[in-house]
Protein backbone atom coordinates (compact mmCIF):
# COMPACT_ATOMS: atom_id res chain seq x y z
CA UNK A 1 0.00 0.00 0.00
CA UNK A 2 1.29 3.46 -0.88
CA UNK A 3 2.34 5.33 2.21
CA UNK A 4 0.65 8.49 3.45
CA UNK A 5 2.09 11.39 1.50
CA UNK A 6 1.60 15.07 0.99
CA UNK A 7 2.71 17.09 -1.97
CA UNK A 8 2.68 17.57 -5.71
CA UNK A 9 5.31 16.25 -8.04
CA UNK A 10 7.20 18.97 -9.88
CA UNK A 11 5.34 17.94 -13.03
CA UNK A 12 2.08 19.13 -11.44
CA UNK A 13 2.97 22.81 -11.10
CA UNK A 14 5.12 25.27 -13.06
CA UNK A 15 7.46 27.90 -11.62
CA UNK A 16 5.08 30.66 -12.75
CA UNK A 17 2.07 29.02 -11.08
CA UNK A 18 4.08 28.49 -7.90
CA UNK A 19 5.14 32.15 -7.85
CA UNK A 20 1.59 33.36 -8.54
CA UNK A 21 0.30 31.28 -5.61
CA UNK A 22 2.86 32.33 -3.00
CA UNK A 23 1.55 35.85 -2.16
CA UNK A 24 -1.65 34.29 -0.78
CA UNK A 25 0.42 31.76 1.14
CA UNK A 26 2.63 34.51 2.63
CA UNK A 27 -0.43 36.46 3.79
CA UNK A 28 -1.75 33.28 5.40
CA UNK A 29 1.57 32.78 7.20
CA UNK A 30 1.42 36.36 8.50
CA UNK A 31 -2.15 35.92 9.69
CA UNK A 32 -1.20 32.72 11.56
CA UNK A 33 1.74 34.54 13.16
CA UNK A 34 -0.69 36.84 14.95
CA UNK A 35 -3.67 34.49 15.33
CA UNK A 36 -2.73 30.80 14.94
CA UNK A 37 -6.07 29.42 13.85
CA UNK A 38 -6.90 27.31 11.96
CA UNK A 39 -3.65 25.34 11.91
CA UNK A 40 -3.66 22.55 9.33
CA UNK A 41 -1.13 19.78 8.73
CA UNK A 42 -1.72 19.67 4.97
CA UNK A 43 -3.47 22.65 3.40
CA UNK A 44 -3.83 21.28 -0.11
CA UNK A 45 -3.44 24.92 -1.14
CA UNK A 46 -5.12 25.72 -4.50
CA UNK A 47 -2.86 26.78 -7.35
CA UNK A 48 -3.25 30.29 -8.76
CA UNK A 49 -3.26 29.84 -12.55
CA UNK A 50 -3.39 33.52 -13.53
CA UNK A 51 -2.17 36.96 -12.44
CA UNK A 52 -5.78 37.95 -11.75
CA UNK A 53 -6.12 35.13 -9.22
CA UNK A 54 -3.12 36.36 -7.24
CA UNK A 55 -3.73 40.12 -7.49
CA UNK A 56 -5.62 40.60 -4.20
CA UNK A 57 -2.89 38.82 -2.27
CA UNK A 58 -0.01 40.36 -4.18
CA UNK A 59 -0.96 43.98 -3.41
CA UNK A 60 -0.51 43.77 0.40
CA UNK A 61 2.64 41.64 0.03
CA UNK A 62 4.09 44.17 -2.41
CA UNK A 63 3.20 46.95 0.05
CA UNK A 64 5.11 45.11 2.79
CA UNK A 65 8.14 44.75 0.51
CA UNK A 66 8.05 48.46 -0.33
CA UNK A 67 7.70 49.31 3.36
CA UNK A 68 10.71 47.11 4.12
CA UNK A 69 12.82 48.92 1.50
CA UNK A 70 11.70 52.30 2.86
CA UNK A 71 12.47 51.20 6.42
CA UNK A 72 15.96 50.02 5.44
CA UNK A 73 16.77 53.62 4.59
CA UNK A 74 14.87 55.53 7.24
CA UNK A 75 14.37 52.95 10.07
CA UNK A 76 17.15 50.36 9.46
CA UNK A 77 16.37 48.35 12.63
CA UNK A 78 12.83 47.70 11.45
CA UNK A 79 13.98 47.33 7.86
CA UNK A 80 16.41 44.61 8.94
CA UNK A 81 13.53 42.61 10.45
CA UNK A 82 11.58 42.88 7.20
CA UNK A 83 14.58 41.77 5.13
CA UNK A 84 15.15 38.90 7.59
CA UNK A 85 11.56 37.76 7.12
CA UNK A 86 11.50 37.90 3.32
CA UNK A 87 15.00 36.53 2.68
CA UNK A 88 14.55 33.46 4.89
CA UNK A 89 11.12 32.79 3.40
CA UNK A 90 12.30 33.33 -0.20
CA UNK A 91 13.68 29.80 -0.91
CA UNK A 92 10.27 28.24 -0.18
CA UNK A 93 7.94 31.07 -1.20
CA UNK A 94 9.25 32.42 -4.48
CA UNK A 95 9.25 30.86 -7.97
CA UNK A 96 11.11 27.60 -7.22
CA UNK A 97 8.41 24.90 -7.04
CA UNK A 98 8.55 22.69 -3.96
CA UNK A 99 6.54 19.60 -3.10
CA UNK A 100 3.93 21.64 -1.22
CA UNK A 101 2.60 25.12 -1.83
CA UNK A 102 2.07 25.86 1.86
CA UNK A 103 3.50 24.28 4.98
CA UNK A 104 3.52 25.90 8.39
CA UNK A 105 7.03 24.74 9.34
CA UNK A 106 8.44 27.06 6.66
CA UNK A 107 7.59 29.95 8.99
CA UNK A 108 9.68 28.69 11.91
CA UNK A 109 12.78 30.77 11.08
CA UNK A 110 11.04 33.79 9.47
CA UNK A 111 8.76 33.89 12.52
CA UNK A 112 11.73 34.97 14.63
CA UNK A 113 11.73 38.36 12.87
CA UNK A 114 8.04 38.83 13.64
CA UNK A 115 8.57 37.77 17.26
CA UNK A 116 11.35 40.36 17.66
CA UNK A 117 9.10 43.03 16.14
CA UNK A 118 6.18 42.08 18.42
CA UNK A 119 8.37 41.97 21.54
CA UNK A 120 9.88 45.40 20.84
CA UNK A 121 6.49 46.88 19.98
CA UNK A 122 4.93 45.24 23.03
CA UNK A 123 7.63 46.58 25.32
CA UNK A 124 7.17 50.10 23.99
CA UNK A 125 3.41 49.75 24.48
CA UNK A 126 3.90 48.54 28.07
CA UNK A 127 6.19 51.48 28.80
CA UNK A 128 3.62 53.86 27.41
CA UNK A 129 0.78 52.31 29.41
CA UNK A 130 2.91 52.38 32.56
CA UNK A 131 3.12 56.15 32.22
CA UNK A 132 -0.68 56.53 32.05
CA UNK A 133 -3.35 56.37 34.75
CA UNK A 134 -3.97 53.26 36.88
CA UNK A 135 -7.26 52.34 35.17
CA UNK A 136 -5.54 51.98 31.82
CA UNK A 137 -2.77 49.93 33.41
CA UNK A 138 -5.28 47.50 34.95
CA UNK A 139 -7.17 47.21 31.66
CA UNK A 140 -3.93 46.44 29.83
CA UNK A 141 -3.03 43.74 32.37
CA UNK A 142 -6.46 42.13 31.99
CA UNK A 143 -6.21 42.22 28.18
CA UNK A 144 -2.72 40.72 28.29
CA UNK A 145 -3.86 37.91 30.59
CA UNK A 146 -6.82 37.15 28.32
CA UNK A 147 -4.53 37.08 25.28
CA UNK A 148 -1.99 34.77 26.94
CA UNK A 149 -4.73 32.46 28.23
CA UNK A 150 -6.40 32.31 24.82
CA UNK A 151 -3.17 31.55 22.98
CA UNK A 152 -2.22 28.99 25.64
CA UNK A 153 -5.59 27.26 25.29
CA UNK A 154 -5.18 27.24 21.48
CA UNK A 155 -1.75 25.62 21.85
CA UNK A 156 -3.09 22.91 24.17
CA UNK A 157 -5.94 22.17 21.76
CA UNK A 158 -3.54 21.93 18.83
CA UNK A 159 -1.17 19.62 20.71
CA UNK A 160 -4.13 17.32 21.37
CA UNK A 161 -4.60 16.91 17.60
CA UNK A 162 -1.14 15.35 17.39
CA UNK A 163 -1.86 12.58 19.89
CA UNK A 164 -2.44 10.12 17.06
CA UNK A 165 -2.27 9.84 13.30
CA UNK A 166 -6.03 9.35 13.19
CA UNK A 167 -6.73 12.57 15.11
CA UNK A 168 -4.43 14.77 13.03
CA UNK A 169 -5.82 13.57 9.68
CA UNK A 170 -9.40 13.76 10.95
CA UNK A 171 -8.69 17.35 11.98
CA UNK A 172 -7.17 18.10 8.57
CA UNK A 173 -10.20 16.72 6.72
CA UNK A 174 -12.53 18.71 8.98
CA UNK A 175 -10.68 21.95 8.17
CA UNK A 176 -9.92 21.20 4.52
CA UNK A 177 -12.72 18.95 3.26
CA UNK A 178 -11.70 19.63 -0.36
CA UNK A 179 -8.15 18.37 0.19
CA UNK A 180 -7.81 15.06 -1.67
CA UNK A 181 -4.51 14.24 0.05
CA UNK A 182 -6.08 14.64 3.48
CA UNK A 183 -8.86 12.19 2.60
CA UNK A 184 -6.27 9.81 1.13
CA UNK A 185 -4.06 9.91 4.23
CA UNK A 186 -7.05 9.52 6.54
CA UNK A 187 -8.04 6.49 4.47
CA UNK A 188 -4.55 5.02 4.93
CA UNK A 189 -4.75 5.57 8.68
CA UNK A 190 -8.16 3.89 8.89
CA UNK A 191 -6.85 0.87 6.96
CA UNK A 192 -4.09 0.47 9.57
CA UNK A 193 -6.84 0.34 12.20
CA UNK A 194 -8.81 -2.23 10.17
CA UNK A 195 -11.66 0.26 9.59
CA UNK A 196 -11.86 -0.71 5.95
CA UNK A 197 -15.30 0.59 5.01
CA UNK A 198 -14.56 4.01 6.53
CA UNK A 199 -11.25 4.06 4.67
CA UNK A 200 -12.98 3.31 1.37
CA UNK A 201 -15.33 6.27 1.93
CA UNK A 202 -12.33 8.62 2.20
CA UNK A 203 -10.55 7.10 -0.79
CA UNK A 204 -13.76 7.64 -2.77
CA UNK A 205 -13.85 11.25 -1.59
CA UNK A 206 -10.23 11.74 -2.64
CA UNK A 207 -11.07 10.36 -6.08
CA UNK A 208 -14.13 12.59 -6.41
CA UNK A 209 -11.84 15.58 -5.90
CA UNK A 210 -8.97 14.19 -8.00
CA UNK A 211 -10.14 11.34 -10.29
CA UNK A 212 -6.63 10.73 -11.70
CA UNK A 213 -5.09 10.07 -8.27
CA UNK A 214 -3.34 6.75 -8.94
CA UNK A 215 -2.21 6.23 -5.33
CA UNK A 216 -5.80 6.50 -4.08
CA UNK A 217 -6.96 3.91 -6.62
CA UNK A 218 -4.11 1.63 -5.57
CA UNK A 219 -4.81 1.89 -1.85
CA UNK A 220 -8.56 1.62 -2.34
CA UNK A 221 -7.83 -1.60 -4.18
CA UNK A 222 -5.85 -2.71 -1.13
CA UNK A 223 -8.81 -2.02 1.15
CA UNK A 224 -11.11 -4.06 -1.10
CA UNK A 225 -8.52 -6.84 -1.16
CA UNK A 226 -8.55 -6.97 2.64
CA UNK A 227 -12.34 -7.29 2.41
CA UNK A 228 -11.82 -10.17 -0.08
CA UNK A 229 -13.69 -8.19 -2.74
CA UNK A 230 -11.32 -9.29 -5.48
CA UNK A 231 -13.17 -7.87 -8.50
CA UNK A 232 -13.36 -4.38 -6.97
CA UNK A 233 -9.71 -4.58 -5.94
CA UNK A 234 -8.63 -5.55 -9.46
CA UNK A 235 -10.67 -2.72 -10.98
CA UNK A 236 -8.89 -0.10 -8.87
CA UNK A 237 -5.42 -1.61 -9.33
CA UNK A 238 -6.00 -1.65 -13.10
CA UNK A 239 -7.19 1.97 -13.06
CA UNK A 240 -4.10 2.97 -11.07
CA UNK A 241 -1.94 1.43 -13.82
CA UNK A 242 -3.94 3.14 -16.55
CA UNK A 243 -3.34 6.51 -14.91
CA UNK A 244 0.29 5.78 -14.02
CA UNK A 245 1.74 3.07 -16.33
CA UNK A 246 5.06 2.98 -14.43
CA UNK A 247 3.40 2.41 -11.03
CA UNK A 248 5.45 -0.53 -9.73
CA UNK A 249 3.36 -0.97 -6.58
CA UNK A 250 0.18 -1.44 -8.63
CA UNK A 251 1.90 -4.16 -10.68
CA UNK A 252 2.97 -5.82 -7.43
CA UNK A 253 -0.52 -5.63 -5.96
CA UNK A 254 -2.12 -7.14 -9.06
CA UNK A 255 0.43 -9.93 -8.83
CA UNK A 256 -0.47 -10.52 -5.20
CA UNK A 257 -4.19 -10.58 -6.03
CA UNK A 258 -3.65 -13.07 -8.86
CA UNK A 259 -1.54 -15.27 -6.58
CA UNK A 260 -4.34 -15.29 -4.00
CA UNK A 261 -6.67 -16.50 -6.75
CA UNK A 262 -4.23 -19.26 -7.71
CA UNK A 263 -3.18 -17.74 -11.06
CA UNK A 264 0.56 -17.99 -10.45
CA UNK A 265 1.59 -17.65 -14.12
CA UNK A 266 -0.03 -14.22 -14.42
CA UNK A 267 1.13 -13.26 -10.93
CA UNK A 268 4.74 -13.95 -11.94
CA UNK A 269 4.30 -11.71 -15.00
CA UNK A 270 3.11 -8.78 -12.88
CA UNK A 271 5.76 -9.30 -10.20
CA UNK A 272 8.40 -9.31 -12.95
CA UNK A 273 7.03 -6.03 -14.33
CA UNK A 274 7.12 -4.53 -10.84
CA UNK A 275 10.78 -5.53 -10.45
CA UNK A 276 11.61 -4.13 -13.89
CA UNK A 277 10.43 -0.75 -12.58
CA UNK A 278 11.86 -1.15 -9.08
CA UNK A 279 14.48 -3.94 -8.87
CA UNK A 280 15.29 -3.09 -5.24
CA UNK A 281 11.85 -3.98 -3.82
CA UNK A 282 12.47 -6.77 -1.31
CA UNK A 283 8.77 -7.50 -0.82
CA UNK A 284 8.22 -8.15 -4.53
CA UNK A 285 11.27 -10.43 -4.71
CA UNK A 286 9.82 -12.39 -1.79
CA UNK A 287 6.36 -12.61 -3.38
CA UNK A 288 7.81 -13.62 -6.75
CA UNK A 289 9.78 -16.33 -4.98
CA UNK A 290 6.59 -17.65 -3.38
CA UNK A 291 4.78 -17.74 -6.73
CA UNK A 292 7.69 -19.59 -8.36
CA UNK A 293 7.77 -22.07 -5.46
CA UNK A 294 4.05 -22.73 -5.93
CA UNK A 295 4.88 -23.79 -9.49
CA UNK A 296 7.67 -26.06 -8.29
CA UNK A 297 10.37 -23.78 -9.68
CA UNK A 298 12.42 -23.89 -6.48
CA UNK A 299 15.74 -22.95 -8.08
CA UNK A 300 14.48 -19.54 -9.25
CA UNK A 301 12.44 -19.12 -6.07
CA UNK A 302 15.60 -19.55 -3.99
CA UNK A 303 17.34 -16.88 -6.10
CA UNK A 304 14.60 -14.35 -5.31
CA UNK A 305 14.45 -15.23 -1.61
CA UNK A 306 18.22 -14.69 -1.40
CA UNK A 307 17.87 -11.37 -3.21
CA UNK A 308 15.18 -10.37 -0.70
CA UNK A 309 17.62 -11.08 2.13
CA UNK A 310 20.39 -9.16 0.39
CA UNK A 311 18.12 -6.13 0.28
CA UNK A 312 16.62 -6.66 3.75
CA UNK A 313 18.81 -8.94 5.91
CA UNK A 314 16.21 -9.08 8.71
CA UNK A 315 13.27 -10.10 6.50
CA UNK A 316 11.90 -12.93 8.65
CA UNK A 317 9.44 -14.36 6.13
CA UNK A 318 12.15 -14.58 3.46
CA UNK A 319 14.26 -16.83 5.72
CA UNK A 320 11.17 -18.97 6.31
CA UNK A 321 10.33 -19.15 2.59
CA UNK A 322 13.95 -19.90 1.71
CA UNK A 323 13.97 -22.72 4.24
CA UNK A 324 10.84 -24.24 2.70
CA UNK A 325 12.19 -23.97 -0.85
CA UNK A 326 15.46 -25.64 0.13
CA UNK A 327 13.54 -28.34 2.04
CA UNK A 328 12.02 -29.49 -1.27
CA UNK A 329 15.40 -30.07 -2.93
CA UNK A 330 17.83 -30.37 -0.03
CA UNK A 331 20.01 -30.33 1.85
CA UNK A 332 17.57 -30.49 4.76
CA UNK A 333 20.19 -29.23 7.24
CA UNK A 334 20.41 -25.99 5.24
CA UNK A 335 16.63 -25.61 5.37
CA UNK A 336 16.77 -25.97 9.16
CA UNK A 337 19.47 -23.28 9.31
CA UNK A 338 17.12 -20.81 7.61
CA UNK A 339 14.17 -21.70 9.88
CA UNK A 340 16.53 -21.11 12.79
CA UNK A 341 17.45 -17.64 11.45
CA UNK A 342 13.78 -16.77 11.04
CA UNK A 343 13.14 -17.72 14.67
CA UNK A 344 16.21 -15.82 15.83
CA UNK A 345 14.61 -12.64 14.43
CA UNK A 346 11.08 -13.56 15.51
CA UNK A 347 10.91 -16.22 18.25
CA UNK A 348 7.08 -16.13 18.03
CA UNK A 349 7.02 -17.35 14.41
CA UNK A 350 4.75 -20.40 14.74
CA UNK A 351 4.94 -21.36 11.05
CA UNK A 352 8.74 -21.60 11.20
CA UNK A 353 8.51 -23.96 14.18
CA UNK A 354 5.93 -26.08 12.35
CA UNK A 355 7.96 -26.41 9.15
CA UNK A 356 11.16 -27.04 11.08
CA UNK A 357 9.28 -29.89 12.72
CA UNK A 358 8.25 -31.26 9.30
CA UNK A 359 11.89 -31.33 8.15
CA UNK A 360 12.98 -33.03 11.38
CA UNK A 361 10.25 -35.65 10.91
CA UNK A 362 11.51 -36.27 7.35
CA UNK A 363 14.96 -36.83 8.85
CA UNK A 364 13.49 -39.35 11.30
CA UNK A 365 14.02 -37.11 14.34
CA UNK A 366 10.47 -37.50 15.67
CA UNK A 367 11.11 -36.44 19.26
CA UNK A 368 12.74 -33.19 18.14
CA UNK A 369 9.93 -32.66 15.63
CA UNK A 370 7.36 -32.97 18.43
CA UNK A 371 9.15 -30.19 20.32
CA UNK A 372 8.72 -27.79 17.37
CA UNK A 373 5.15 -28.83 16.56
CA UNK A 374 4.26 -28.28 20.22
CA UNK A 375 5.86 -24.81 20.20
CA UNK A 376 3.95 -23.90 17.04
CA UNK A 377 0.64 -25.00 18.59
CA UNK A 378 1.42 -23.16 21.82
CA UNK A 379 2.31 -19.92 20.01
CA UNK A 380 -0.75 -20.15 17.76
CA UNK A 381 -3.45 -22.26 19.46
CA UNK A 382 -5.76 -22.21 16.40
CA UNK A 383 -2.98 -23.45 14.10
CA UNK A 384 -4.72 -26.56 12.75
CA UNK A 385 -1.75 -27.78 10.70
CA UNK A 386 0.55 -27.76 13.73
CA UNK A 387 -1.95 -29.81 15.75
CA UNK A 388 -2.30 -32.23 12.84
CA UNK A 389 1.46 -32.63 12.45
CA UNK A 390 1.83 -33.14 16.18
CA UNK A 391 -0.82 -35.87 15.96
CA UNK A 392 1.05 -37.56 13.08
CA UNK A 393 4.27 -37.53 15.11
CA UNK A 394 2.53 -39.05 18.14
CA UNK A 395 0.98 -41.70 15.88
CA UNK A 396 4.44 -42.67 14.58
CA UNK A 397 5.47 -43.17 18.20
CA UNK A 398 2.39 -45.30 18.80
CA UNK A 399 0.87 -42.74 21.20
CA UNK A 400 -2.63 -43.02 19.78
CA UNK A 401 -4.50 -41.20 22.57
CA UNK A 402 -2.23 -38.17 22.21
CA UNK A 403 -2.52 -38.37 18.42
CA UNK A 404 -6.33 -38.51 18.52
CA UNK A 405 -6.44 -35.56 20.89
CA UNK A 406 -4.33 -33.46 18.50
CA UNK A 407 -6.32 -34.54 15.42
CA UNK A 408 -9.55 -33.48 17.12
CA UNK A 409 -7.99 -30.15 18.04
CA UNK A 410 -6.93 -29.67 14.42
CA UNK A 411 -10.42 -30.48 13.09
CA UNK A 412 -11.95 -28.05 15.58
CA UNK A 413 -10.07 -25.22 13.85
CA UNK A 414 -10.20 -26.65 10.32
CA UNK A 415 -13.31 -28.85 9.99
CA UNK A 416 -13.10 -28.92 6.17
CA UNK A 417 -9.75 -30.70 5.98
CA UNK A 418 -10.11 -34.12 4.36
CA UNK A 419 -6.56 -35.06 5.39
CA UNK A 420 -7.24 -34.36 9.06
CA UNK A 421 -10.44 -36.41 9.09
CA UNK A 422 -8.57 -39.26 7.39
CA UNK A 423 -5.76 -39.13 9.98
CA UNK A 424 -8.25 -39.18 12.85
CA UNK A 425 -10.09 -42.08 11.24
CA UNK A 426 -6.85 -44.04 10.90
CA UNK A 427 -5.96 -43.55 14.57
CA UNK A 428 -9.46 -44.53 15.69
CA UNK A 429 -9.35 -47.64 13.48
CA UNK A 430 -6.06 -48.65 15.08
CA UNK A 431 -7.84 -48.47 18.45
CA UNK A 432 -10.63 -50.65 17.11
CA UNK A 433 -13.17 -47.80 17.14
CA UNK A 434 -14.36 -48.69 13.66
CA UNK A 435 -17.74 -46.91 13.66
CA UNK A 436 -16.10 -43.59 14.57
CA UNK A 437 -13.30 -44.23 12.09
CA UNK A 438 -15.81 -44.86 9.28
CA UNK A 439 -17.56 -41.56 10.08
CA UNK A 440 -14.31 -39.64 9.61
CA UNK A 441 -13.24 -41.55 6.47
CA UNK A 442 -16.68 -40.80 5.00
CA UNK A 443 -16.33 -37.12 5.90
CA UNK A 444 -12.90 -37.05 4.28
CA UNK A 445 -14.39 -38.43 1.06
CA UNK A 446 -17.28 -35.97 1.18
CA UNK A 447 -14.74 -33.17 1.32
CA UNK A 448 -12.41 -34.73 -1.26
CA UNK A 449 -14.09 -37.22 -3.59
CA UNK A 450 -10.89 -38.48 -5.23
CA UNK A 451 -9.03 -39.06 -1.94
CA UNK A 452 -7.67 -42.56 -2.67
CA UNK A 453 -6.13 -43.11 0.75
CA UNK A 454 -9.43 -42.32 2.48
CA UNK A 455 -11.26 -44.63 0.05
CA UNK A 456 -8.90 -47.49 0.90
CA UNK A 457 -9.12 -46.78 4.62
CA UNK A 458 -12.91 -46.67 4.48
CA UNK A 459 -13.06 -49.97 2.58
CA UNK A 460 -10.68 -51.61 5.05
CA UNK A 461 -12.61 -50.31 8.08
CA UNK A 462 -15.96 -51.45 6.65
CA UNK A 463 -14.53 -54.89 5.83
CA UNK A 464 -13.07 -55.19 9.30
CA UNK A 465 -16.36 -54.11 10.86
CA UNK A 466 -18.29 -56.65 8.75
CA UNK A 467 -15.83 -59.39 9.69
CA UNK A 468 -16.22 -58.47 13.34
CA UNK A 469 -20.02 -58.58 13.01
CA UNK A 470 -19.88 -62.06 11.46
CA UNK A 471 -17.65 -63.51 14.14
CA UNK A 472 -19.46 -66.00 16.43
CA UNK A 473 -20.22 -64.72 19.88
CA UNK A 474 -18.42 -66.68 22.62
CA UNK A 475 -20.48 -67.48 25.71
Amino acid sequence: MSEATAGFSFKDITSIEYALTQPGVILHYLKLSFWPYPLVLDYGWPVAHSAKAMLLSAIPVAALLLTTMWALRYQPQLGFLGVWFFLILAPTSSFIPLADLAFEYRMYLPLAAIVVFVVISGWNLICYIASTDEARQQLAIVMLCVLVATLGWTTIRRNADYRSELLIWTDTVAKRSDNFRAHYNLGNTLVKQDKLQEAIVHYEQALLIKPDYAQAHNNMGGAFLLQKKFDEAMAHYTEALRIKPDFDEAYSNIGMLLALQGDFNEAITYYTDALRLNPEDAVVHNNLGKALAEQGNFKEAITHFKETLRLEPDYTEAYYNLGNAIAYQGPLEEAIAHFSKALLINPEYAEAHNDWGIVLAQMGQIEEAIVHFSKAARLKPDYAEAHHNLGLAFAIQGKLEEAISQYKEAIKFYPDSAEMHNSLGAALAMQGKLEEAIEHFSEALRLKLDFVEAQNNLAAAEAQLMKKANEPVNH
